[in-house]
């Protein structure tokens, strides 16, 4: 009888343990989690499949696809959690800044941007495409732009359409 209480207290700690595991905190979603979410849905479609990023083939014969990580008038960035894997690529997640300074030592950077993102509840809108900074710094007509619209649908992030196509 004296090997009872100690079944006991085994019994009692896994309830306990077991207990604490079910009520794990969840994770709070963000504005920033959010955005990388749709932003990984948009950019795996313009540079993975189908590969309709305005200007890609600006882009296309380079090792390296250099994505701007500001989005400019926004709080928001891009993560490196939003990045596809492009199959023969090396992206470079860099900051307006940093393009810049490529592009001063270097010579003209092409770079995948995104622009006037916003996003209101289920749906989100912004500019994607190429962009080029120049060097020596100089006005340049160059690359488009589509303005496209994403929608939340059950949790995921879908490709609603494009409404407006620019070109500079």
């Amino acid at each position: 009888m004296k090997r009872k209480p100690l079944t006991t207290a085994i019994g009692i700690g896994v309830l306990i343990v077991a207990g604490s595991c079910a009520v794990s905190p969840r994770r709070v979603t963000t504005a920033q989690d959010t955005v990388e979410a749709v932003l990984s849905v948009a950019l795996r479609r313009s540079l993975v499949d189908p590969r309709d990023l305005p200007d890609i083939g600006l882009i296309a014969d380079s090792a390296e696809i250099i994505v701007r990580s500001t989005i400019p008038s926004s709080s928001y960035h891009i993560s490196p959690g939003a990045l596809p894997i492009v199959d023969g690529k090396r992206l470079l997640l860099l900051t307006e800044s940093a393009i810049r300074a490529r592009a001063a030592s270097r010579g003209d950077v092409y770079f995948v941007a995104v622009n006037d993102l916003k996003v209101v509840g289920d749906d989100a809108e912004f500019y994607i495409g190429v962009e080029v900074a120049t060097s020596p710094v100089r006005p340049i007509l160059c690359c488009c732009s589509a303005k496209v619209r994403y929608a939340r649908v059950d949790g995921a992030w879908v490709y609603r359409g494009s409404t407006e196509f620019m070109c500079a």
